[in-house]
C-alpha cells in the first residue's frame, strides 16, 4: 500500500498582523521553497490550480502555502475542514458563502485571514520583505505619490522601508475593497495622509463602484518585523 508523504515543510508561527478584533482568524507559516509536485497538493487536501503546470516550483510553494494557511483560519473559524478554496476566473479566492478573506505570501512566509461577513464587510493583509535600493529606485514613483513622497522626508524611515510600507499598505487596501470593486485599480488611487507607529490612514484619490467615495478614509495597521512589513485592514460590520 503507497503513502502519500511530502516534500513541502511548514512551521506554524504566531501571526504578526496587527488584527485587534476577536472575530478575525489568522493562521501564518513559514516554508521554503522546494521542488514539489501533484502529491503535495493531495497530501495538503489543497485542490491543484488550473495552471499548475506552468508554475515554477518558487509559485507552486507559494500558492500551497497560502492555501494551507486558510484552510487553518476556515477550521479556526470552525467552519467546513474541506472547503476547497478553488481561485476565481480572476484569480482571486474563492471563500464560502458568509465568508470573507484574504491570502498573502512572501518567498519564505504565508498568511491567511477570515471573518465572517455578518461581523465584517472588508478585509485584507499584506507581507512583504522590504525591497532593496535598487528596486526601490524603480518602482518609487510607481507606488508613491508626491503628497508621499512628501511625509517620507518628515520621517525617519529608509526610503526602501518606506516604499515597502507604502506598496504593502496599498496592495491590503486593494485586496479589501476588490469584493465591492471587481477590478484593477493603480496604486494612486489610495493616498497616504497620516502615519503613526502602528497605523496608516489613507484617503481615496478615485470613486470606486457604488459604495467607495473620493474622501473616504481606510486605516492600515503595520508592523515591521526581521526585514518584513505586515499591513492589514478591517472593516467592521455596523449594527
Amino acid at each position: 500500500m503507497h503513502l502519500l508523504s511530502s516534500h513541502f515543510k511548514y512551521s506554524l508561527l504566531p501571526s504578526d498582523f496587527l488584527l485587534p478584533n476577536e472575530h478575525v482568524y489568522c493562521r501564518q507559516i513559514s516554508f521554503e521553497i522546494t521542488d514539489i509536485d501533484e502529491t503535495d497538493f493531495t497530501f495538503h487536501q489543497v485542490a491543484l490550480p488550473l495552471a499548475f503546470n506552468n508554475m515554477v516550483p518558487k509559485r507552486r510553494c507559494e500558492y500551497l502555502a497560502g492555501r494551507i494557511c486558510a484552510k487553518m483560519a476556515l477550521k479556526q473559524y470552525k467552519t467546513e475542514e474541506h472547503y476547497e478554496i478553488i481561485s476565481n476566473p480572476d484569480r482571486s479566492p474563492c471563500w464560502p458563502n458568509g465568508i470573507i478573506g484574504s491570502i498573502t505570501h512572501t518567498e519564505s512566509i504565508a498568511a491567511a485571514c477570515i471573518a465572517s461577513e455578518s461581523t465584517h464587510t472588508n478585509i485584507g493583509i499584506d507581507c512583504e520583505k522590504v525591497i532593496s535600493s535598487d528596486l526601490c529606485k524603480e518602482i518609487e514613483h510607481q507606488v508613491l505619490v508626491a503628497h508621499e513622497f512628501d511625509i517620507y522626508r518628515k520621517i525617519k524611515f529608509s526610503k526602501e522601508l518606506f516604499v515597502t510600507l507604502i506598496f504593502s499598505a496599498k496592495e491590503s487596501i486593494f485586496k479589501s475593497l476588490y469584493k465591492d470593486v471587481r477590478e484593477v485599480f493603480d496604486f494612486n488611487t489610495a493616498m497616504l495622509i497620516e502615519l503613526t507607529h502602528d497605523n496608516l490612514k489613507f484617503v481615496l484619490t478615485k470613486k470606486l463602484a457604488k459604495r467607495w467615495n473620493v474622501g473616504d478614509k481606510i486605516n492600515i495597521q503595520y508592523r515591521v518585523i526581521d526585514n518584513h512589513v505586515f499591513t492589514s485592514n478591517n472593516i467592521k460590520m455596523v449594527e
